[in-house]
């Protein structure tokens, strides 16, 4: 085998080397992936004003004015979220609905690269926004497959399995050995310990410090 350097980086991140064996597995990866965005912004439409509204539990508003007296100008690296230009109750709405909307084009294999970055840039904005609703693993995990899954998809408006396409080595190595290998058995872990203690306690499980995009950066970059 070549193991000269420039061979293996073209090995790992030019579609030309790609893994053709891999067509179908990423069709599927990728539908799924779309159900599940479906399902996280169907039930933000019903939630999220409650949630972080202008009247919710935790608003928006004034999460955003606190990060802003906190950190200053890091308040765009520390909260990357659309609500910096609007953080109104229409802005929730409609940035709710475009991800709703990103993710049905997604599922159904129309513009499926552009569909991930649309639903990736809606989801990051409510997480990064959420404060203590946005602490859970769930939401690192679908951050990160969102954000690995945009050097995998195809891109074109109706690529198929896109032959022409094949997904690059890299992102299959990032979600087989990072995310599947390593987030799957500790999301196992993770709820094995949130119901162990919900059981002994009838408290709701503790929130996370750090936003969650940030734990996902800090996972994805580990080791």
């Amino acid at each position: 085998m070549n193991l000269r350097p420039a061979y293996i980086l073209r090995w790992l991140f030019d579609p030309d080397h790609g893994a053709r064996d891999r067509l179908l597995p990423r069709w599927l990866f990728l539908r799924a992936l779309g159900l599940i965005y479906f399902s996280a912004f169907f039930s933000l439409i019903f939630q999220v004003r409650g949630l972080i509204g202008s009247n919710g539990i935790l608003p928006a508003p004034e999460y955003l004015r606190a990060v802003t007296n906190s950190v200053g100008f890091a308040r765009f690296w520390y909260a990357p979220t659309l609500l910096w230009f609007s953080s109104s109750n229409h802005a929730l709405t409609a940035i709710a609905w475009t991800g709703l909307f990103a993710s049905v084009l997604l599922t159904i294999n129309i513009f499926p690269r552009a569909m991930l970055l649309l639903s990736f840039v809606c989801f990051l904005s409510f997480v990064s926004a959420a404060s203590e609703f946005s602490g859970y693993q769930s939401d690192s995990m679908l951050l990160e497959a969102g954000f690995i899954s945009l050097f995998l998809a195809p891109p074109g408006f109706r690529p198929r399995l896109a032959p022409h396409s094949p997904p690059i080595r890299a992102a299959i190595f990032l979600l087989d050995d990072r995310f599947l290998a390593r987030f799957v058995p500790q999301s196992w872990r993770a709820q094995l310990a949130e119901a162990a203690q919900t059981i002994s306690t009838s408290d709701v499980p503790p929130q996370a410090a750090a936003p969650a995009w940030q734990q996902t950066w800090r996972a994805l970059w580990r080791h």
